[in-house]
């Protein structure tokens, strides 16, 4: 029989490279375009968004009945359009999420209370780094099965593909960007930032480090519970694994607090209190560690001051990058960047308009039990 041959490091990193090519060019255009709320603009059909009453969540608000409000929604549009100008983009709108998912607003409180991240922040961390993705592709599939629920009207859409559930498996590298959680959760231990340790799914397996094959049919043997290793698009080699998306959100919440702690030194050197600064201003610059990594927003901050959008030279340089992008240039990273992080700071400046965790009458029910 034939021996297979040896799995190099090379034949790995051109694997996990065809992995994460959806990921890398498909991302943006799919969150820019998607989420139940943008949806609702569209004026898609009620019954999609209103759940069967045995899987309403007592307490849970509604967005489809807040969008039924004049106010609500001028002063949605409104910041909207004014938040698209500040940051040159239109801004996320997952808020339509959240009335679709109790358990994802429960495992956004329990990890906002544990890491001490504001849930709205770390919401819209967590759906702009690949939660919103992966629920983009179930909503699309649930959209789908409404002619079949209609022949069907006992067929229960929510119960055969819920949008979200704790215990579904994500992947730290390929399904939302924890690229270091297994090296840097040590730190965020001893800090307090986490209560316990993120384990990968001991029912989930990645590929095996050594690239071993099933000597029979050549196929890749996958290791249950195992950890992989991977370059990052920063070059370093990290861990990665399948862990559950409750410990994801936990995860994005603990590296948000690190990069904190990573910032107020580098803003520290310039003589900036990072603490005295406007809730907005420390959530772009979070995300935009978060994002691009510490080295590369201490580089932003030394380069374009700690409000880079009033700085002309940033402005202009961004404008450029984002033309360029428009006509098909892969080769703007500032633009890209900022994309990400205009998103995700003006997406919770929209979800604090909607305040899912604001609202004591409303959510304090569901708050008592964390």
């Amino acid at each position: 029989m034939p021996i297979a041959p040896k799995w190099t490091d090379e034949d790995e990193q051109s694997y996990q490279n065809l992995l994460t090519k959806y990921k890398i060019e498909d991302a943006l255009s799919n969150l820019e375009s998607f989420s139940p709320a943008d949806v609702l603009l569209q004026d898609l059909p009620e019954p999609y968004f209103a759940m069967p009453e045995q899987s309403k969540q007592t307490g849970l608000m509604e967005f489809v009945e807040k969008w039924n409000d004049p106010e609500f929604k001028e002063s949605y549009f409104g910041l909207k359009e004014s938040i698209g100008k500040e940051y040159m983009v239109d801004p996320a709108a997952y808020a339509g999420f959240i009335e679709e998912s109790p358990a994802l607003y429960k495992d956004v409180s329990s990890a906002a209370k544990e890491t001490g991240v504001d849930p709205e922040f770390l919401y819209n961390v967590a759906m702009q780094e690949g939660l919103a993705q992966k629920m983009s592709i179930l909503h699309e599939s649930n959209v789908k099965m409404q002619a079949y629920a209609k022949v069907d009207p006992h067929k229960n859409i929510y119960e055969d593909a819920p949008l979200y559930e704790s215990s579904r498996a994500l992947n730290t590298f390929k399904d939302i960007g924890l690229d270091t959680i297994f090296e840097d959760q040590d730190k965020a231990l001893a800090r307090g930032y986490l209560g316990s340790r993120i384990q990968p799914d001991p029912n989930m397996g990645v590929m095996s480090n050594t690239g071993k094959k099933d000597p029979e049919t050549g196929d890749i043997i996958w290791e249950e519970g195992e950890y992989g290793t991977i370059r990052n698009e920063a070059g370093l080699k990290v861990q990665h694994a399948f862990v559950s998306s409750k410990d994801a959100i936990r995860g994005v919440g603990a590296l948000i607090r690190l990069n904190k702690d990573y910032l107020k030194g580098s803003f520290e050197e310039e003589g900036i209190d990072f603490d005295a600064l406007p809730e907005k201003q420390q959530n772009f610059w979070m995300y935009a560690a978060f994002n691009a990594g510490a080295g590369s927003a201490a580089k932003l901050l030394k380069t374009y001051g700690a409000d880079p959008y009033s700085n002309p030279k940033f402005v202009e340089k961004l404008r450029k990058g984002q033309t360029d992008l428009k006509a098909g240039s892969y080769t703007q990273p500032l633009a890209k960047w900022m994309e990400n992080v205009g998103r995700v700071v003006g997406g919770t400046e929209i979800t604090d308009l909607y305040k899912p965790w604001d609202d004591e009458s409303v959510y304090g029910d569901l708050k008592s039990e964390h």
